[in-house]
């Protein structure tokens, strides 16, 4: 049996959810909310609808060809110069936005670790460097995930940890509700909009968009769900109703995963003033406070670190399948190749949470900023796996779904091209301290 193979029942699109659903979604969504108000729950929106329509495609691939993603590009390029210099492309970019995810999963999982462990001391904020306690967690993290890694056994774990986060977006979404916000402005912010904010400008706003888009329509869980859907529908012998059975997996998964991220923005934009920076754990935990009163920090940091560690383990296992499949290892955790590309991962990881320690909040907002300017690229090589007729075997998009991609990918291509200088100097910033 295969270490890809979900719990029978359960289809890959929970565990792609719960994947998403990191400290990167948590603190991305939050400060969109506590600086824009609901002006960018639009941007939910649409990363809902994109990821819904993406992850479709690339678990279809997987169903259909019985291949992952890499490994579909791989087989279909038959000159070798084109061939390499597009897996070449894919494997670095891969590469590239597991490292900068893996970094924000490292620190979310350290900041619930040490809110954990700091009690009620009121100095501790999100990731602070306090007596070097943030670079030891996120060690710890770190080890824990290797760990786990070469074990091979994650999957019960894995199920836990989700499950914790499913609680904390349950009580997110509880509190959304009880805090009253006005249904009329959330309802309004679904409309496209870039809403006026004094202290903020522009590229503030597409920063945020950016990172929402990235946290939502993660570039590494297109490889994943595809490589999990052809797991999980192997053996069957219709492949139509298999694929329904994937949509439906897809649509509810994501759906529950984008509700979590409108929750998590609209409590933000009732409990912080508009405009407000977020530095203190404290001040997102808030967000919880009309629900479980004192026990709302408890709660978030419990939280957060599950969001962290499930995603410090999912994230290097999807970067393995990647690589296998560039190289035509065999896509399996027991795989020595496949163990030793997801250690590097880790290890870039942790290098990297390490020397962005000091402002980890914006660090781990960096780290969506850069998967949403790697979704295009990826994006667009899973359009064109998924029109070919050979590979799909009738199963190819049709007009509709063509449109709905080539739409995304225009947006997305549009957002990350028009602030990409920008964006890049402040991830610079970051970097440089």
């Amino acid at each position: 049996m295969s270490e890809t193979k979900p719990i029978r029942g359960i289809g890959p699109g929970i565990f792609v959810t719960a994947a998403f659903i990191g400290p990167g979604t948590v603190l991305t969504a939050s400060q969109a909310g506590a600086e824009f108000g609901y002006g960018l729950l639009w941007a939910v929106g649409f990363s809902v609808v994109a990821a819904i329509v993406l992850q479709e495609m690339a678990a279809r691939l997987g169903i259909v060809s019985g291949k992952g993603l890499a490994e579909a590009i791989r087989n279909s390029v038959p000159l070798p110069i084109l061939r390499w210099g597009l897996l070449i492309l894919v494997l670095g970019g891969i590469l590239f936005g597991n490292a900068a995810y893996q970094t924000g999963n490292l620190l979310g999982a350290a900041s619930g670790l040490e809110i954990l462990t700091q009690g009620s001391t009121p100095e501790v904020t999100i990731g602070q460097s306090f007596f070097g306690f943030q670079t030891m967690w996120s060690t710890v993290i770190a080890v824990i995930a290797l760990t786990i890694i070469w074990i091979g056994r994650y999957r019960l774990l894995q199920i836990c940890l989700a499950g914790l986060v499913g609680v904390m977006g349950v009580l997110f979404l509880v509190s959304a509700i009880a805090i009253g916000p006005v249904w009329s402005d959330v309802a309004a912010g679904l409309v496209p909009q870039f809403p006026s904010n004094t202290k903020n400008d522009s590229t503030s706003q597409l920063w945020l968009v950016i990172g929402l888009v990235g946290t939502t329509v993660v570039p590494y869980n297109l490889f994943l769900h595809a490589s999990g859907a052809a797991d999980r529908w192997s053996q069957a012998e219709n492949v139509s109703k298999s694929v329904r059975q994937s949509m439906w997996d897809t649509v509810i998964s994501v759906s529950i995963g984008g509700v979590i991220t409108g929750s998590l923005l609209i409590t933000a934009c009732v409990v912080c003033p508009n405009g407000k920076d977020l530095n203190h754990i404290r001040e997102i935990a808030a967000q919880l406070r009309p629900v479980l009163g004192e026990w709302a920090e408890f709660a978030f940091a419990i939280g957060i670190f599950s969001a962290g560690l499930t995603s410090s383990i999912t994230a290097p296992i999807a970067a393995g399948y990647a690589t296998a499949g560039c190289f035509g290892k065999e896509p399996k955790l027991s795989n020595l190749f496949f163990k030793c590309v997801a250690t590097g991962v880790v290890i870039a990881g942790l290098s990297c949470a390490v020397w962005m320690g000091s402002s980890p909040s914006q660090a781990i907002i960096g780290a969506q900023v850069a998967n949403g300017l790697l979704l295009p690229i990826i994006a667009i090589f899973l359009f064109i796996m998924v029109n070919r007729a050979k590979l799909m075997r009738g199963m190819v998009n049709g007009w509709i779904r063509n449109f709905l991609a080539l739409f995304i990918i225009g947006i997305t291509l549009l957002m990350a091209t028009r602030q990409f200088d920008s964006v890049l100097s402040k991830i610079g910033a970051l970097m440089n301290g």
